[in-house]
């Protein structure tokens, strides 16, 4: 057994299998012994893992019959999304069983001990008896995936037909009744919501923010939102949000900490603010380490832990947490920490935003980039495409609210070494790991997931808004025609997509509001640049205390709050009353699509 596999933190006798980790030498090993592999795709967090591990896993027949006829290699899905996202046989844990050269023969999720008996038995004998034809099949099918992954090609033009697409998918899958999309079980599906949002802003079509606000209120006054200790589980199993599975995901709650954010800059609804507060004292209480300035994965799942009321909880054991830094992850927190700092008024998030982006900045200025680190700051994995994007996406939040040069050095460095790594040349957009002459198994087939492709592309019109390098945007643009052929099959899963077109037709209006935070008059402003319905504002944050940084970009300090609006070259003069600001940002869209017939389109006309 290998020393970093990790089981279920109860008692289980998973350990006696003969694990091996996902590397050449157990490839070498299947083959030299003509043996199919067990892929066993797990999560620390995952309850029915740890179910597996304690029950099947421990079955002395289920670990006598694994390790005379098999060779088992174990995953973490956190550790190596890559793998799981091509061998995830629908949930986890997932159990897949492949060649000796990495193809599937056939898989299934969780397996209770005599069922798991059955298939082990019928697929060792299976592959004994018509091994050949089991090779082939797996051949044809991995041969399908190499097709299906060259469908993404670029070439096409971009649109805002791409936003209207997807955005009527989306409300084809939303749930009148309890919000949400789908019946059971029913994820956040964050993006989806966002997309919403932007089209409320966008249209002014009130039946947007409807759906917006029946999701967010269910969410939060429902099951999935821990009203004990705060912060959210990571899904609902049943429709109407009233019970959870009990896991809590760094990456999820950041993503409903901003989704609830950006709904109370539109809405104002108090409650939204209060949500994303306390999401971030959950994370801050329980999977913030303040010797590194990093953050844990998750926290596992424990049904009877989260039954009790808080009095009750604090006398027993809390659910385990991952003691593993996750680069995207802690990317996406600094990102949500750096805009949470205004507009809750809480400073001490940004401190924590910008210490989380310098721990990553000293772990890949020692060594290449990886996926994740230790609390020791040990690292092995190198890192993929989505850690790369969201590293550059906080870099450029950090540099916004701090002015740094080396922020946006770093910016372009990192997204220079992400299109040297992850470019596809031929086909354009991103793949979603680096090449290598030796990838084992169907990592040989290099895929562009839409997801990891969004914040690249994110990274990089970023970059373009600050530097004017038509590189930049050049590429963003490739990335985005390359998804052009296959984005209609994903449905509403494509709104993060859509997003990114959305926001790349609109050139940015720039709106850098100067005051004292937490000042009435500050927060005035930052909520009318927020309700601009304009597919995309970027609002900038500038305390009036800081001088240097303010004639370092060009701005007079005053005695009252100001907004400063700036689209692409051209800069208006300062505005200090929320509505005027509103009134002439308007004002200041149409003039300029009338007068330069770009694709600033007159506000609304989706």
């Amino acid at each position: 057994m290998v020393s970093g596999i990790r089981f279920s933190p109860r008692p289980n006798r998973a350990h006696e299998i003969n694990w091996q980790e996902w590397d050449e030498a157990a490839f070498e090993k299947a083959q030299a012994e003509d043996k199919p592999i067990l892929l066993s795709i797990s999560a620390v967090w995952c309850h029915w893992c740890h179910v597996m591990d304690e029950t099947s896993y421990s079955d002395p027949d289920v670990i006598g019959l694994i390790n005379e006829n098999f060779v088992p290699v174990r995953v973490d899905n956190d550790q190596r999304p890559d793998i799981n996202s091509r061998y995830n046989m629908g949930g986890w844990p997932s159990t897949a069983f492949l060649t000796p050269y990495g193809d599937v023969v056939t898989g299934a999720t969780y397996m209770a001990p005599e069922q798991f008996k059955g298939a082990l038995q019928q697929v060792s004998g299976s592959y004994n008896k018509q091994r050949d034809a089991l090779l082939q099949q797996a051949e044809e099918i991995r041969g399908k995936r190499e097709i299906r992954a060259a469908l993404a090609m670029a070439g096409q033009e971009i649109d805002a037909s791409i936003v209207d697409i997807v955005s009527r998918a989306v409300v084809e899958a939303y749930d009148p009744q309890h919000g949400g999309f789908g019946s059971q079980p029913k994820f956040p599906m964050t993006p989806a919501v966002e997309l919403l949002l932007n089209m409320y802003q966008s249209t002014g079509d009130a039946s947007y923010r409807l759906m917006v606000e029946r999701t967010l209120d269910n969410m939060m006054n429902g099951g999935l939102y821990d009203h004990e200790g705060d912060g959210f589980f990571r899904y609902s199993t049943t429709g109407d949000w009233s019970i959870p599975h009990y896991e809590k995901m760094l990456e999820d709650n950041v993503g409903l900490l901003r989704l609830y954010l950006h709904s109370y800059l539109v809405t104002g609804n108090e409650a939204y603010a209060s949500v994303a507060s306390r999401t971030a004292d959950y994370l801050n209480g329980h999977l913030y380490d303040g010797a590194s300035g990093a953050f844990y994965g998750s926290q596992d799942a424990d049904e009877e832990y989260y039954s009790h009321p808080i009095a009750e909880r604090q006398k027993l054991r809390a659910p385990e947490v991952d003691p593993v830094f996750y680069t995207s992850m802690n990317a996406s927190v600094a990102s949500a920490y750096l805009e949470a700092a205004w507009v809750l008024n809480r400073p001490n998030l940004a401190d924590v935003g910008l210490k989380t982006v310098d721990y990553l900045l000293k772990r890949c200025q020692k060594s290449s980039l990886c996926r994740s680190y230790s609390s020791g700051g040990e690292a092995s994995i190198p890192a993929l495409l989505a850690d790369y994007a969201h590293l550059v996406i906080a870099l450029m939040d950090a540099y916004d609210r701090a002015s740094s040069p080396r922020y946006l050095d770093e910016a372009k460095r990192l997204a220079g070494e992400m299109r040297d790594i992850f470019w596809d040349k031929r086909g354009g957009g991103f793949f979603d790991v680096p090449g290598h002459p030796q990838a084992l198994g169907i990592l040989k087939v290099r895929d562009k997931p839409v997801s990891d492709n969004v914040p690249a592309i994110e990274a990089l019109v970023r970059l373009f808004n600050s530097t004017l390098d038509e590189e930049y945007r050049e590429t963003a643009e490739t990335a985005l025609s390359a998804f052009v052929p296959v984005y209609q099959e994903y449905r509403e899963a494509a709104a993060s997509y859509a997003l990114a077109v959305h926001r790349f037709l609109y050139s940015p209006v720039e709106v850098t509001v100067v005051g004292a935070p937490g000042d009435a008059d500050t927060r005035a402003l930052v909520t009318a640049a927020a309700n601009i319905p304009y597919p995309h504002t970027a609002i900038k944050y500038m305390d009036s205390g800081d001088r240097e940084r303010l004639a370092d970009a060009g701005y007079w300090p005053s005695g009252e709050a100001q907004a400063y609006v700036c689209l692409e070259t051209l800069c208006l003069a300062p505005v200090n009353d929320p509505e005027t600001l509103h009134r002439t940002v308007l004002e200041f869209l149409e003039s300029r699509a009338q007068g330069t017939g770009s694709i600033i389109q007159t506000i609304g006309n989706l």
